[in-house]
């Protein structure tokens, strides 16, 4: 779990992979990611969020610093 204010985007190179989130403005709930912009320009609605995966992927989250 990574404690960010704002998050700009996730994104994975696995398609197979399906994702739920937790504190994400969009939510997931067993979502793949068909495209790598699928996940960007995303927010964490509280001073956390969490991604899971199934199965487990290796997930690139970026945020922007001001």
């Amino acid at each position: 779990m990574k404690r960010v204010q704002k998050i700009h985007g996730y994104f994975s190179l696995d398609f197979k992979a399906q994702f739920t989130s937790k504190n994400l403005k969009y939510p997931l709930k067993n979502l793949r990611l068909k495209t790598l912009f699928s996940g960007s320009l995303n927010e964490a609605t509280d001073s956390f969020f969490s991604l899971s995966s199934t199965p487990k992927s290796v997930v690139l989250v970026y945020q922007k610093f001001l």
